[in-house]
């Protein structure tokens, strides 16, 4: 078991493991200007990079937002509980 930092991520490795997708948590940092920064999720099969976010810290935001921009190249999406919600991930 897995120990996840909040219940959105938790309810989103259920879904992926519901779909099959195979999933890692946290599996590297990144810099980001002078500090590390640390994805929720990687999806192999896609080479994707996914961010899970309940609420927004105005630190938070810049970060993630430094982070897209630093790794333009990548697949980076983040999903918020309105996606969340719309893939019925969560209600």
């Amino acid at each position: 078991m897995i120990k996840m930092r909040n219940k959105y991520q938790k309810a989103y490795s259920k879904y992926l493991n519901k779909k099959g997708i195979e999933w890692q948590y946290e599996p590297k940092a990144f810099t980001v200007g002078k500090e590390k920064y640390t994805p929720d999720f990687y999806l192999s099969e896609t080479d994707t990079y996914v961010i899970i976010k309940g609420y927004w810290r105005e630190d938070l935001k810049k970060r993630i937002e430094l982070f897209q921009k630093q790794y333009f190249s990548m697949n980076i999406v983040v999903l918020e509980p309105s996606e969340l919600k719309k893939l019925r991930i969560i209600k």
